[in-house]
């Protein structure tokens, strides 16, 4: 099956609203030490790899990115939120870390992940201070970043060539 660029624009803004959900859901239910401990320390490990320009740096972004998504996710305790988001990232380009690893390439993209490691931080201290709409907020906006980075692939064609699926 084919999928537009309007599909993928649509899967990451609900993958926005389905992660802003778990960020609300997990400051207002309480967040669990244990979570908040292993996002901040998932925080950590990136605070030393994004600035790194590196390959190998940016395939240690992804795996820890994912890490952060799924414990963030985890973290509101809905299976089923989680199996509406599972239908979403199934779109291509729609994960968390879609462009990822076309980021090693763009000094642009470099920065955003930046940009999306202060994200982070910020979600984490609004879960922890249990503000619902604040975390809720911040991770709508930080799944547009993704869009974003498509923009800069876009603009890129030689990077294009090596976005899997393209």
């Amino acid at each position: 099956r084919e999928f537009t660029r309007a599909d993928i624009d649509d899967a990451t803004e609900l993958r926005g609203v389905l992660e802003g959900t778990a960020a609300r859901f997990a400051a207002e239910r309480g967040p669990a030490r244990r979570d908040l401990r292993a996002l901040q320390t998932v925080s950590e490990a990136i605070a030393e790899v994004i600035h790194q320009a590196d390959y190998e740096s940016f395939e240690r972004y992804v795996g820890l990115n994912d890490r952060f998504h799924a414990t963030l996710v985890g973290m509101g305790g809905s299976p089923l939120l989680q199996r509406a988001l599972d239908a979403i990232t199934a779109v291509p380009f729609a994960s968390a870390s879609a462009f990822v690893l076309t980021e090693a390439e763009l000094p642009a993209s470099r920065e955003i992940l930046v940009i999306a490691h202060s994200q982070h931080l910020a979600l984490i201290e609004a879960i922890e201070q249990r503000k619902g709409a604040r975390a809720e907020n911040i991770a709508r906006e930080h799944a547009r970043l993704a869009l974003t980075n498509l923009q800069l692939v876009l603009r890129h064609r030689g990077v294009l060539s090596r976005v899997p699926g393209h």
